[in-house]
């Protein structure tokens, strides 16, 4: 489901992990790491604040920092609940 003021980049499915962990990567950038019952991390999605970026700019950030480019857009119309 699309989030209401961030675009999102999903890098990994969510369920093949039992905690998440967001951290501030860059103003406007947050990376969420996923947690496996190992306890090793990896990078699932990476949410960029729409108001600091445009699609074309979340897009050209995930390509410059090698990450799949592949992104999901905010939507305004009711989207998910969000990160606080």
């Amino acid at each position: 489901m699309p989030f209401r003021t961030e675009h999102a980049a999903r890098q990994l499915p969510p369920e093949r992990f039992v905690r998440f962990a967001r951290k501030q990567l860059a103003p406007g950038v947050s990376v969420i790491l996923g947690i496996d019952e190992n306890g090793t991390s990896h990078v699932q999605s990476l949410r960029f604040d729409k108001v600091r970026y445009s699609p074309a700019e979340a897009r050209a950030w995930l390509q410059r920092h090698g990450f799949r480019a592949e992104l999901e857009e905010a939507q305004d119309d009711g989207g998910a609940w969000e990160w606080t």
